[in-house]
């Protein structure tokens, strides 16, 4: 990827300024699901290479291969 270049990914849906929660909602499991698609499209992208995904993603390869193994990909 070229300096200062960034790569547009599809962010999850936003909700309007003073929008009201639902009860239960958990925070921790909302992110864990944006993190598994992050790495499983990146790892698509890139024919699983998880070198290049990382790279990808713009974390290091360590972070990488600790959210693998976080969620078992």
């Amino acid at each position: 990827m070229a300096a200062g270049a960034e790569t547009a990914f599809p962010g999850p849906a936003t909700l309007p300024a003073g929008a009201v929660l639902p009860e239960g909602v958990n925070m921790e499991n909302y992110v864990e699901q944006i993190e598994r698609s992050l790495l499983q499209s990146a790892l698509g992208q890139t024919n699983g290479v998880q070198v290049r995904a990382a790279d990808v993603l713009g974390i290091s390869y360590r972070s990488f291969r600790h959210l693998m193994k976080k969620y078992e990909l």
